[in-house]
């Protein structure tokens, strides 16, 4: 979504979002997670206290001058009759009246996560308010302070990343790309023409889903002759919400630090089965180099690999003096270091994130940051009215003091119970550019802008596709630097 829309739409936005997304999770918010009895009395049938809580955010909508749609209002008005069948049509029917299908999407994903996740809630005691509405809180507290940042940073665009070195990263990240429609043919032939490469430089091809040896992901070893590369390219996976829950896992020790058990585990599996080919290979074509490559998961993977053969129990794998790189995108954070790694590692390993990507914030770290947040959320004591006359940015004097103290909490919440993992290696992140979304800015970043918190944006799941990377590759320029 673009940010420079005008108010208005941007406002229907946010409140769409946030009613939305309360509505169309009530009915089994209510029936799962009834935590607060209503303030004057009590109820003894679920039913009753479903229709009580309707009943409450109606009447705070329209105090918080929110126009509630007529088939809301209707059916919050007969939501007794035949609860169970209108609750599915009506949550269908809000959803698209008042969301966009991106919008859905992402709200699905943050409440999945969340709901999978609720066990590493620090306090684990119930919220006094409704959980979409504190989603939506902090989700307008971090797109208010994201544009914020945006018009008062001067990020750093004299990236040391000349044309020559990105037609390289575009060149070997296609391939991460390509092996998503790749990995469902079967001949080589068919591989190599969706590849891009010709057949008979295929050497080893891993489309399996055979578990019995525990997963391993799908890879992809070839020779680029016309770069002089031996190429591993590792696929991710197809499901968003699995790379989401895939990248939030427990970390194990790894060389002098820590890395994602999960990633480390499929990476160090690519490794055991290909080694034997990426010696012979280089071995018969002195000169060359290794590249690996991925995205998201396969990404992840791609770092821990050339970091295994760089510096841990793989490092002398190699034929001496073989150039080794990683081109990485919209990888998850994967690795923390006790110390700093060395600059031939880090400049090996080039990490590109668009936009507002949501998997590389992503950690257990990150989560319970998020859920860190909801509860000084709901530490404000705001009412249901206030709350949501922050949502629909109503301009009196009282909405924007609360706005003020929302976006305080939101920016000072912490959460120490785990480290956060980070992103080892050159962090190039593209952006739109504010009021052009045809227009692509690459800056250099820092690990800590993405680890330190998972932001709520419009486009976290759009701009993770690999799609959406596809096109973000081929329209970024760059421009030289003297």
């Amino acid at each position: 979504m673009n940010v420079e829309e005008s108010g208005s739409n941007m406002r229907f936005m946010i409140a769409s979002a946030a009613i939305g997304a309360l509505v169309a999770g009530l009915g089994f918010y209510f029936l799962k997670r009834y935590r607060k009895k209503c303030v004057t009395h009590e109820h003894d049938d679920i039913l009753e206290k479903l229709k009580c809580k309707l009943e409450k955010f109606k009447r705070a909508a329209n105090e918080a001058q929110i126009e509630l749609k007529e088939t809301v209002t209707e059916t919050i008005e007969t939501m007794e009759d035949n609860l169970q069948e209108q609750l599915e049509n009506w949550t269908e029917n809000v959803k698209n009246s008042l969301m966009t299908q991106d919008m859905q999407d992402a709200v699905g994903t943050i409440q999945f996560v969340l709901d999978k996740l609720m066990t590493f809630d620090m306090e684990a005691k119930s919220y006094e308010s409704f959980t979409f509405i504190l989603i939506a809180l902090v989700k307008k507290a971090q797109h208010d302070q994201e544009k914020l940042e945006d018009q008062q940073s001067k990020h750093e665009t004299n990236i040391d990343l000349n044309p020559a070195q990105f037609d390289r990263a575009r060149r070997f990240g296609q391939y991460a790309i390509n092996m998503y429609p790749t990995s469902w043919k079967g001949d080589l032939d068919s591989i190599g023409e969706r590849m891009g490469i010709s057949a008979d430089s295929i050497l080893m091809v891993w489309f399996n889903d055979d578990e019995d040896e525990g997963h391993c992901p799908k890879f992809l070893l070839f020779l680029d002759h016309e770069v002089n590369s031996l190429v591993l390219a590792v696929r991710g996976t197809f499901s968003i919400k699995d790379a989401i829950l895939d990248a939030v896992c427990d970390e194990v020790p790894f060389l002098d630090g820590f890395a994602h058990k999960g990633i480390l585990v499929g990476a160090q599996r690519i490794i055991t089965k290909v080694q034997d080919h990426i010696v012979s290979s280089l071995a018969e074509h002195p000169g060359y180099q290794l590249v690996v490559t991925g995205h998201s998961l396969g990404a992840g993977a791609a770092e821990l690999i050339t970091l295994d053969l760089m510096l841990g129990r793989y490092s002398n794998l190699l034929p001496p003096g073989t150039a080794v790189s990683c081109i990485a995108l919209a990888a998850p954070p994967v690795f923390r270091s006790q110390s700093a790694l060395p600059p031939r590692v880090t400049n090996a390993i080039e990490i590109y994130i668009n936009n507002y990507d949501c998997v590389p914030r992503l950690s257990l770290g990150s989560i319970a940051r998020l859920l860190a947040c909801m509860r000084a959320v709901d530490s404000l004591g705001l009412t249901l009215t206030e709350q949501l006359s922050i949502l629909a940015e109503r301009s009196d004097e009282n909405v924007q003091n609360n706005v003020s103290r929302l976006m305080e909490a939101v920016k000072q919440a912490r959460q120490d119970k785990f480290p956060m993992l980070e992103h080892p290696g050159n962090i190039f992140h593209v952006k739109k550019a504010p009021g052009d979304e045809t227009k692509q800015i690459m800056y250099k970043s820092h690990s800590q802008e993405f680890t330190d918190a998972l932001l709520l944006l419009d486009d976290m799941i759009v701009d993770h596709l690999h799609t959406s990377y596809e096109v973000t590759l081929q329209n970024v320029h760059i421009q030289c630097h003297n």
